[in-house]
């Protein structure tokens, strides 16, 4: 049989583990071997954008939302040189932490591998 294991709360944690368990979407039943509500998954998605920043979790105005990371995407913009003005486009979905410009490329890297590699380029 399998056994069921729930981390202790950690100084700071918004959610209570029975708030947790009960925004989850699959359910595993001990007694009769059945999970359901796997259809309820949403797929993955895979953004090969360079990664500059990962976030453990989010804020909400009502308190902190563990388990869903954040993530911070570096662009690089090749202007002209005699530019005077940028005009970003208007989206809500967009939120811009920083500009820099600079007379060489930078790069960055990861430690380690960010996705599977092995993924079909969509």
């Amino acid at each position: 049989m399998r056994e069921v294991h729930v981390a202790p709360m950690t100084r700071g944690q918004t959610w209570t583990a029975d708030a947790i368990q009960e925004d989850l979407v699959v359910s595993y039943n001990p007694a009769t071997g059945n999970v359901s509500g796997i259809d309820q998954i949403r797929p993955g998605f895979v953004k090969r954008d360079e990664v500059a920043y990962v976030g453990t979790h989010r804020h909400a105005p009502d308190g902190d939302q563990v388990y869903i990371p954040t993530y911070l995407f570096v662009y690089a913009i090749d202007l002209p040189p005699a530019l005077q003005e940028v005009q970003l486009p208007s989206n809500d979905k967009v939120r811009i932490f920083a500009i820099t410009v600079a007379h060489q490329r930078y790069h960055l890297w990861p430690a380690t591998r960010l996705y599977a590699a092995n993924l079909a380029e969509p």
